[in-house]
Formats: structure tokens, C-alpha cells, sequence
């Protein structure tokens, strides 16, 4: 279940047509998938395009961005990808970034890994509202000089459902102006880096949240749990 922030951010959850599994976009600016859902995008790629993750024969499918490219997303579609399928795996290696979000999807079980590969150093999934939206058990592995970033009024780096795993390693960023994560019921934040909720909360958390931190989160109020069952180790 996807959380409601309007308990301080007075929005609800994005509205989003649902689109079925493996349906092709045809705007100019969309790259669509191959038989399998998988689409690779090549290193140093520079475009001004959208990875519609839209599924196929496979049952997990892969997005892999290559070292050093740079998705700024479709005018019309304004994300960097969008995932219409359950089961993604994201690996970027570049950066991504949308005039809506950087990555969007209302599925569940997406996998997005934000990696790091040497020189090119960190890579970046950055929204004009929320850097990442995500439906239940999502996934988000931010590796070292990493930066997720929602840099709209009321925007979140991360905005997702219940069983969200998250795993910010050293000198990676998850920053958003309103709030750096926000998840539902049994999520699980490991922080060794920097999450910034720069004008409200550090972390947002459902019910039975769990939160080991050796890093630095910050936000008008660190973290926040709703009612029950949270548990912080090293705050």
C-alpha cells in the first residue's frame, strides 16, 4: 500500500493512467523495450528521451543505463524512465533526470541500483517533483556518490509503498525539499551516507519500520514513524 503524505505535504499519490504490460509508446522521444522487456542504453548516450519499461517475455526484466549516459526524458512522457511492468531491475550508471520524475512507476517490486563506476563517479536519478515513486517491495540500493533528489516544492527523493529496502552507502545522497524518504508499512532504511529532508522530514516511515543509520539524515524532523513498531539502531 502506497503511503499518504498529505499528512504534511497536503498531496496525494500521482495519478497515473495504468497501462498494461508490454504496451509500445510511439513518441518520438520513448525507447521502447525488446521482446524480453530488457532495454540497454549505451555508455555516453545523451538524449533527450524516456525508457518506457514496459515489459515482455521475460519475467524479469532489466533496464541497464550505460557509464556516463544522460536521460533527460520525453517532453510528453517528462520521466527518465517509466516502468509499466511488475519486476524491473534498474541499473544506472548515468544520469537520469525528468521534468516530472526521474523514475516513475505504480507496479510493484521494482529493483533500482545507482551505481558506482569509476571515473565517472556517482550516478544521479534526479525529478522536477520526486526523484523515485515506487509501488510496494521496492527496492533502492544508492551506492557511494550516488544522489536520488526530488527537487520540486513539495518534493520527496524517494516515494514508495510498504516493504521498501533501502541501502544508502557512504557519501551517497537521498535528498528531497519536503522529505528525503518517504515508504509505507515494514520498510527497512540502512544509511551510511546523507539523506536531506531539507524543508520537512528525514525519513517517513508506516507501521514496524526499521532504521540503522551510520550516516547522517537531517530534515526538520529527522524521522518519523506512524504510530507503531519503529526501530532505530545507531541514532
Amino acid at each position: 500500500m502506497k503511503p499518504n503524505y498529505s499528512k504534511y505535504l497536503k498531496r496525494t499519490f500521482p495519478s497515473l493512467i495504468v497501462l498494461p504490460a508490454m504496451i509500445q509508446f510511439t513518441s518520438a522521444g520513448v525507447i521502447n523495450p525488446d521482446a524480453n522487456g530488457d532495454v540497454m542504453i549505451a555508455p555516453n548516450t545523451v538524449a533527450a528521451n524516456t525508457v518506457a519499461a514496459s515489459g515482455g517475455l521475460d519475467p524479469s526484466p532489466m533496464v541497464t543505463i550505460g557509464t556516463g549516459a544522460i536521460l533527460t526524458g520525453d517532453a510528453v512522457v517528462q520521466n527518465a524512465v517509466l516502468v509499466t511492468a511488475p519486476d524491473y531491475t534498474i541499473f544506472n550508471g548515468g544520469q537520469l533526470s525528468g521534468a516530472q520524475e526521474g523514475i516513475f512507476t505504480n507496479f510493484d517490486d521494482l529493483s533500482v541500483f545507482n551505481t558506482f563506476t569509476p571515473p565517472a563517479g556517482g550516478s544521479s536519478i534526479i525529478g522536477g517533483t520526486d526523484g523515485i515513486v515506487a509501488g510496494d517491495g521496492f527496492t533502492l540500493v544508492n551506492e557511494s556518490f550516488g544522489t536520488v533528489s526530488g527537487t520540486g516544492i513539495d518534493g520527496l527523493g524517494v516515494f514508495s509503498g510498504d516493504l521498501t529496502t533501502v541501502f544508502n552507502d557512504p557519501n551517497a545522497t537521498i535528498t528531497g525539499t519536503r522529505g528525503g524518504i518517504l515508504a509505507g508499512d515494514d520498510a527497512e532504511i540502512n544509511n551510511a551516507g546523507n539523506i536531506f529532508g531539507n524543508g520537512g522530514i528525514g525519513i517517513d516511515l508506516g507501521n514496524n519500520g526499521f532504521v540503522d543509520n551510520s550516516g547522517v539524515i537531517v530534515g526538520g524532523t529527522a524521522i518519523f514513524a506512524t504510530s507503531s513498531g519503529l526501530t532505530p539502531l545507531g541514532l
